[in-house]
């Protein structure tokens, strides 16, 4: 299991992924895609799917950058 649906499954109160969706402002497509790697997020899409998830940025991808790396 990749990052970002380990982060998804554990996040407490539990979300959906149509619901990361909406928050995230992207489609459930999209967010398919990042979930099988498929696609990667831009920077700011990155930076919202962590705050959402409440974990960093390197949590959910752990070959970002590191300039992305922070607390949310």
């Amino acid at each position: 299991m990749n990052n970002l649906k380990q982060c998804i499954l554990s996040r407490e109160p539990r979300i959906t992924a149509r619901e990361v969706a909406f928050r995230v402002g992207c489609s459930e497509t999209d967010l398919s895609n990042y979930i099988k790697e498929n696609r990667k997020p831009n920077s700011d899409r990155a930076i919202a799917l962590a705050k959402t998830l409440k974990c960093t940025v390197i949590d959910i991808f752990p070959t970002a950058k590191r300039k992305f790396y922070f607390e949310l």
